[in-house]
């Protein structure tokens, strides 16, 4: 699939409703796909509200998307997901019943709380859940897997924060940021003759599969990710 040329279809998008609409039209069997992979359910046309649901996710993964962070699919696969299912969440709360009016005041205060104290827990964990799927996905662009990154990470203090000072001094240099995401390439000979320092070849060589991991991170929607490497 050509994900540049996708990739500008939908950077023109974001400015020309017109482009938009078109976008939608030639992606709909997509949408619908995801609706389907999402909900179980055997959609095939777009007159049930959870399309509208997974539309308004689509637009919102145009509005948002930016090609640093990688291609357009993998960007809006995430979005919709999440949108749907907040959209399942929200739906089945309204659709419980309960039974407040027998209660105490103190006793609908500890319920309250135990139960937002849950629902924050459960967010979390499929915040998670949805983040580390991505990841994954992203990673295999690169050819990477999670045990790779694993095997790369740092067992040392002093040397994992050389590479989070390295992490971080690519991500402030934009062209060179730019080269990694169009070629999938960490550019090791380039980085040292720039940055080099602290760090030598050898040692970016032994973590450049935890940078690469770092960086899109960083690059990406990765909320709950992003605080295992700060």
């Amino acid at each position: 699939m050509d994900t540049t040329g996708l990739n500008a279809r939908v950077l023109k998008a974001q400015e020309d409703g017109t482009e938009f609409e078109a976008l939608v039209r030639d992606y709909r069997p997509y949408i619908l796909s995801e609706l389907r992979r999402n909900t179980g359910a055997r959609f095939t046309d777009t007159s049930h509200d959870w399309y509208d649901t997974a539309l308004l996710g689509f637009y919102e993964a145009v509005q948002k998307f930016n090609p640093a962070r990688g291609n357009f699919l993998s960007f809006s696969r995430t979005i919709i997901r999440v949108r749907l299912a907040d959209d399942f969440r929200r739906e089945s709360r309204q659709n419980e019943t309960t039974s407040w009016e027998d209660d105490s005041s103190e006793r609908k205060s500890l319920l309250d709380t135990l139960a937002m104290d849950r629902y924050r827990a459960q967010e979390h964990d499929s915040a998670a859940r949805l983040e580390i799927e991505q990841f994954v996905q992203e990673l295999s662009e690169w050819n990477i897997t999670l045990q790779d990154v694993y095997r790369d990470c740092p067992r040392h203090r002093k040397r994992r924060e050389n590479v989070k000072q390295m992490v971080r001094l690519l991500l402030a240099d934009e062209p060179i940021i730019q080269a990694i995401v169009t070629t999938l390439k960490l550019p090791l000979n380039e980085i040292c003759a720039r940055f080099g320092g602290s760090s030598s070849r050898k040692e970016l060589e032994k973590s450049r599969r935890y940078i690469i991991a770092c960086l899109v991170i960083s690059l990406g929607e990765y909320d709950v990710l992003r605080g295992y490497i700060q």
